[in-house]
């Protein structure tokens, strides 16, 4: 896992609002919607702007998983070069 991956799932993790089932692990297939409602994920959007001195182009409606979010932040990352 690369460091960024690693990064995106530490802040969803922090933000999540509701547990895991258990036995089940945070990974980059684990939905964020059942976790994370609308108005937090604004606060999980600014934080990953935050922490990777970006800037997203576009909401975040059409994400469903982690990967998602990391998709957005390293197409971000790559924007910025």
């Amino acid at each position: 896992m690369s460091s960024i991956e690693e990064r995106v799932i530490a802040i969803v993790r922090h933000h999540m609002q509701r547990p895991l089932p258990n036995g089940t692990k945070l990974t980059l297939k684990t939905e964020v919607n059942p976790l994370i409602d609308h108005i937090t994920m604004i606060g999980v959007q600014i934080k990953l702007e935050k922490e990777f001195d970006i800037t997203f182009d576009s909401q975040f409606a059409e994400i469903n998983t982690v990967e998602d979010l990391l998709n957005k932040v390293t197409e971000a990352l790559s924007a910025k070069v």
